[in-house]
């Protein structure tokens, strides 16, 4: 047996590449910036940062983005990346509120999310079909028949309160690239749907 393993922030955000169609597999190549928080960049210096201009390299393997000293990218910091200042013989595990609301939160795990709800609407219009594919490709298995009914109650009350608030249409967060022929409400809660699973243990842990 092996224990059970936390991955590592670098880790989860290839993960989240790979399971939304998004990773780009270039090797090779300097370093590469992809956006960060408006937050985070407001607290920096001029040119300390400078966002890649090709936007397939902020989705290549987290192996390839740049690494300052002074900088950590903001999951790897909430996942226990090492302070680049000090040495470090071994990478410590922690379990921390910012890095549940990071998951919830952050604009790289919307996108993400928004990215898999496309591949998954576009896959199949059956919606115990669309379930599987979705949770195979974050959980890697069949998920169970009680699974499937709570995450169809998810959606079917989600994509009630998201059209009863009657947001506009360019205020919800669409699958990315939109499928046409979807009810954008119901489009937007399999985002909500996505974003979910990529926020379980199960996701999280290798076990």
């Amino acid at each position: 047996r092996f224990p059970r393993r936390r991955l590592t922030g670098e880790e989860v955000r290839d993960a989240m590449l790979v399971t939304s169609d998004s990773l780009q597999l270039h090797r090779g190549g300097p370093g590469v910036r992809p956006p960060l928080p408006d937050e985070l960049v407001k607290t920096l210096l001029k040119n300390q940062w400078n966002v890649s201009p090709k936007v397939s390299d902020h989705y290549r393997r987290s192996i390839y983005i740049f690494a300052r000293r002074n900088l950590r990218f903001p999951i790897f910091e909430a996942f226990d990346r090492p302070d680049a200042n000090a040495s470090c013989p071994r990478r410590g595990r922690s379990t921390t509120a910012p890095q549940s609301l990071l998951l919830l939160n952050s604009q790289a795990s919307l996108d993400a999310s928004r990215r898999l709800a496309s591949v998954v609407l576009s896959a199949s219009t059956e919606l115990q079909q669309r379930l599987a594919i979705a949770v195979g490709r974050v959980l890697g298995r069949t998920p169970t028949t009680e699974e499937q009914q709570s995450l169809a109650e998810f959606l079917t009350k989600q994509r009630s309160s998201l059209a009863s608030e009657a947001r506009p249409i360019d205020e919800l967060a669409l699958p990315n690239p939109v499928i046409a022929h979807v009810d954008p409400y119901e489009a937007a809660a399999w985002t909500d749907l996505c974003l979910a699973l990529y926020n379980l243990s199960e996701f999280l842990y290798i076990d």
